[in-house]
């Protein structure tokens, strides 16, 4: 499943527009995608019925918060609250 990641990564830094996507925060993800600069959401935890534990979702994006209307654009990661 890395070598999936890691070819969408490679596919969406040479993009020439705005992408998003989402799962669930890793050390890979921050590798691929946080330390090269995309911004990451966290929404809140939730229960997952399948693994009968608390996840959290994120999302990652790598355009300005600013182009979200969120926070003001003054963070690098965002919580959303309930």
């Amino acid at each position: 499943m890395s070598g999936d990641k890691t070819k969408l990564a490679t596919i969406l830094y040479n993009i020439k527009g705005y992408a998003m996507i989402s799962g669930y925060d890793c050390d890979l993800i921050y590798e691929l995608f946080e330390s090269k600069g995309w911004i990451k959401i966290k929404f809140p935890t939730k229960k997952n019925n399948i693994r009968s534990k608390q996840v959290q979702e994120c999302i990652w994006i790598n355009y300005p918060l600013t182009m979200t209307n969120s926070n003001n654009g003054k963070q690098s990661e965002l919580l959303l609250k309930n």
